[in-house]
């Protein structure tokens, strides 16, 4: 590839994340201005996004929504504490998927070298073979970069945005199924971390712009035990999150 054609192409890839942190932005100054709490409850069709019908593994990653989700399918969680995982959250198959950001992770964090995908493949299926459960494929994602600007701490473990108009891309972090020190310390604070990244949106976060994280609230897991497990997060991160939340709607 020519520098010119480099050049090109890294131009292409700024607009892009532009365009899609522009796209946003109508929805966040509505969560301003109404708080977390009332916008939520005022999407129509908020109901469908808690209408479970994939029950298999997927990445936190946004660009992975639908199924159960934990981090590079739970290899920052290792192999047996992912198949605890994969039994308490009723899975039934594993996925991996491009670009794990996960999967780069736990490669970087024990000294591993080569493609991280391809380590993502293997702890994928390694994880089938351990639950007997089927290994059902490498995903593909549309987007090399990551487009959403928040999290969703789920206390309910089957959210997903995209199942309903009018809600912010977010990772996915299925709290309902996940320890709470993991939970947000390894897995909201990797979120934040990609988000304010390379590949997300880097200085485009600001105090006066930030990564939101949105709690959802069921049962046991109230909207204020969900917030303070977050709380510690604002000493990495200081103004460049916010913590807030809504209630899952009742059936």
């Amino acid at each position: 590839m020519g520098h010119k054609e480099g050049e090109t192409m890294e131009h292409s890839h700024r607009d892009q994340i532009e365009r899609d942190w522009t796209g946003q932005l109508a929805i966040y100054q509505k969560i301003k201005q109404l708080g977390a709490e009332e916008y939520f409850a005022s999407v129509a069709d908020l109901a469908a996004a808690f209408n479970a019908d994939d029950h298999h593994v997927h990445c936190m990653d946004e660009r992975t929504p639908g199924g159960i989700h934990c981090a590079g399918s739970g290899i920052l969680l290792g192999l047996d504490a992912a198949a605890e995982f994969c039994a308490k959250s009723g899975a039934r198959g594993i996925t991996s998927h491009e670009s794990c950001g996960a999967a780069a992770i736990y490669a970087r964090l024990n000294g591993l070298t080569g493609n991280s995908d391809e380590l993502g493949v293997r702890f994928a299926q390694d994880l089938a073979v351990k639950t007997g459960l089927p290994y059902v494929g490498h995903l593909p994602v549309k987007k090399e970069h990551h487009f959403a600007r928040a999290a969703y701490y789920d206390g309910t473990g089957i959210f997903d945005s995209t199942k309903a108009a009018d809600l912010p891309p977010g990772f996915f972090i299925n709290r309902a199924n996940l320890p709470a020190d993991y939970a947000a310390n390894t897995e909201a604070a990797t979120a934040a971390r990609i988000a304010m990244g390379d590949h997300g949106y880097g200085q485009l976060i600001t105090t006066q712009e930030p990564f939101w994280f949105f709690a959802i609230a069921k049962g046991e897991l109230t909207l204020g035990k969900l917030m303070a497990e977050l709380e510690p997060l604002k000493k990495e991160f200081g103004d460049k999150i916010i913590i807030a939340g809504f209630n899952a709607p009742q059936k």
